[in-house]
């Protein structure tokens, strides 16, 4: 279900903002928001192709939408982030959807 993991790469603690979550993340620059924290708001994968021991994936990351919501603890901006992954011979053989929630 992790698919993203190969494709994350290490951050110097020195260089990571308070909320410990870099502010740009394999060329996608992360928007800049007036917020200090960022959270974790849900993943979803569809798989399409079965992904195989030698396969080579490329991922492809786009924001979907950006779009602010008040709550009773205050108010939070959503990302939305659609990652593409296609194999060795240009397959698509996932799309997963993350959302972040930022405070």
């Amino acid at each position: 279900m992790f698919l993203s993991i190969p494709f994350d790469w290490e951050v110097p603690m020195g260089d990571l903002p308070a909320d410990g979550t870099p502010r740009q993340n394999d060329g996608l620059p992360y928007p800049p928001l007036a917020t200090r924290r960022k959270l974790f708001g849900g993943y979803q994968v569809e798989y399409f192709r079965e992904i195989r021991p030698g396969d080579v994936l490329t991922r492809q990351r786009r924001i979907l939408d950006i779009y602010a919501r008040s709550g009773g603890s205050g108010s939070s901006v959503f990302v939305v982030i659609e990652a593409t992954y296609t194999n060795q011979h240009g397959e698509t053989v996932a799309v997963d959807i993350n959302t972040i929630i930022n405070r």
